[in-house]
């Protein structure tokens, strides 16, 4: 059997779900170029876009100074409402 081969089926299962949530907490980071997505929080609120100029704090306790689609800047704390696009794939907007 390979090293570091799963020998129960359990833990294997295990094994690849913290991987997969690696990934995904991996891709949640942002970098300098990127752009925040924040949606609005009530009916009627637009989206805010903002594009990630510093990345500040820790690994796992990331946070960002972003320059906001109106020109303000600010220190920007990532939440569930927010999505980071990386990047270069920007979307064609009418």
């Amino acid at each position: 059997m390979p090293a570091g081969a799963c020998t129960r089926g359990r833990l294997c299962a295990n094994s690849r779900r913290r991987a997969g949530m690696a990934r995904a907490q991996d891709s949640t980071r942002g970098r300098v170029g990127d752009l925040v997505i924040v949606e609005g929080h009530r009916i009627g609120e637009s989206r805010r876009i903002g594009e990630i100029l510093e990345r500040l704090g820790e690994a796992g306790h990331e946070h960002y100074r972003v320059r906001w689609d109106d020109g303000h800047e600010s220190v920007f704390y990532p939440s569930s409402d927010s999505t980071i696009q990386r990047a270069g794939r920007r979307k064609k907007t009418k």
